[in-house]
């Protein structure tokens, strides 16, 4: 019974290749909440785990990112995509392969950090992986799909009925 911007208004999408725009990283983390005070940004960048790399920067929140965000790191892009889209503190938050561009080590933290966001602020998360090792430890439910069609779920098979069952 949710209408369909209500439900756009809740969801936060993190895709596999971080999208930034030129400008600064303050801009580009305040694209969809422009009236983000610094403190909720320094908030999101520990959350996302961008805040060492942020902190090197001269500038910080203000040093310049380039069109597509060329001038950082696909994992530095992915962080900061991540960290854009928490400030909009989204209620389901949806990852595409979020752990591609990071070593295992990093991976392993970003996982980590995840699951600190799904306990700490009750923000369903959805991950679309390849590499099913990285997503098992923190996983309540697991669904491996292959064209379209769901192959195996750890949940009852009622369950998946009654999923197919409704809009």
């Amino acid at each position: 019974n949710v209408n369909q911007h209500d439900l756009r208004d809740k969801i936060g999408l993190v895709p596999q290749k971080g999208l930034l725009f030129s400008g600064t990283i303050r801009s580009n983390l305040t694209y969809g909440a422009p009236d983000a005070s610094d403190e909720e940004l320094e908030e999101v960048i520990k959350i996302a785990q961008a805040k060492e790399f942020i902190d090197q920067k001269e500038k910080r929140l203000d040093d310049p990112i380039s069109q597509g965000g060329t001038n950082v790191s696909g994992g530095q892009k992915q962080l900061l995509s991540l960290a854009s889209v928490m400030v909009l503190e989204p209620k389901i938050l949806i990852l595409d392969e979020p752990t591609a561009q990071l070593d295992p080590i990093s991976a392993g933290d970003f996982m980590q950090m995840l699951l600190k966001i799904n306990c700490e602020f009750g923000t369903a998360i959805l991950v679309s992986a390849q590499n099913l090792e990285e997503v098992v430890p923190i996983s309540d439910r697991i669904i491996v799909m292959e064209n379209g069609r769901i192959i195996a779920d750890n949940e009852p098979r009622s369950v998946i009925l009654n999923l197919r069952n409704t809009q």
